[in-house]
């Protein structure tokens, strides 16, 4: 069943479970939304919902994002740019993770094609990890990556 709100959502005849997408139908706010009775999954470029535990980059416009939720727990990433070195955003996320618990570790890759700086943390009694990826190009940009996850 197909409405003009931008909402589909599908039967299965054998199981009688439904399956809901979600889109904006007048294309101005690009999300989709695909929600069952085990969880759902958000993609586009509206806000990122994220972790309390997890604080914004100064000047952070996230270009991109991604969240899942369900019984397993919930799961996300977001893409900002910035003109920041990738070492002081390493370094931001290091303290964030530090603070929220989280065991960070900073690994640092050169190539010819520019540099990326990855913080990883996890915290195994609470079950949530998260990672923050640098990548400067060759164009002198920055592409950040961040991603996390919380389990109950």
């Amino acid at each position: 069943q197909q409405n003009n709100d931008g909402t589909l959502t599908v039967t299965d005849p054998a199981t009688g479970k439904t399956t809901t997408i979600r889109t904006d139908p007048d294309g101005k706010n690009p999300v989709m939304t695909i929600e069952t009775e085990e969880g759902k999954a958000t993609w586009g470029g509206g806000p990122v919902k994220k972790p309390a535990w997890l604080p914004s980059y100064p000047g952070e416009e996230v270009r991109g994002t991604f969240h899942t939720q369900s019984g397993d727990g919930e799961a996300g990433a977001y893409a900002f740019e910035t003109t920041d070195a990738p070492e002081k955003v390493a370094e931001f996320f290091k303290k964030a993770f530090e603070r929220a618990g989280l065991t960070p570790q900073v690994t640092t890759v050169q190539s010819d094609d520019g540099r990326m700086v990855m913080t990883t943390g996890s915290d195994e009694k609470n079950k949530r990890q998260a990672s923050a990826t640098a990548m400067l190009g060759k164009d002198g940009k920055v592409m950040v990556s961040v991603q996390f996850s919380e389990k109950p």
